[in-house]
């Protein structure tokens, strides 16, 4: 998953649109790259494609993770603030 190294804002709540975006745009595709033919599958193919979709989700949970502990930080004031003007 590539992730952007970095965003245009110093608001929280669009950057954390930008992200919820960003998300559903990689796990879609994601998606679209693991689907499976329809049809038989052996066990192994049906492994792999459930190890990939768990490392997708632990990914997702990751950013997820890091968002809301960059909201907690902001809430309690330990983020820097940057000047609007």
């Amino acid at each position: 998953m590539k992730i952007p190294q970095r965003e245009t804002t110093d608001r929280m709540s669009v950057a954390q649109l930008r992200l919820g975006d960003f998300l559903k745009r990689e796990r879609h595709r994601a998606e679209a790259v693991q689907a499976t033919a329809p049809g038989k599958m052996t066990f192994e193919q049906a492994l792999k494609t459930y190890e990939q979709r768990i490392q997708t989700m632990k990914s997702i949970l990751t950013l997820g993770t890091l968002i809301a502990s960059l909201s907690l930080a902001g809430a309690q004031g330990k983020l820097p603030q940057r000047s609007m003007s």
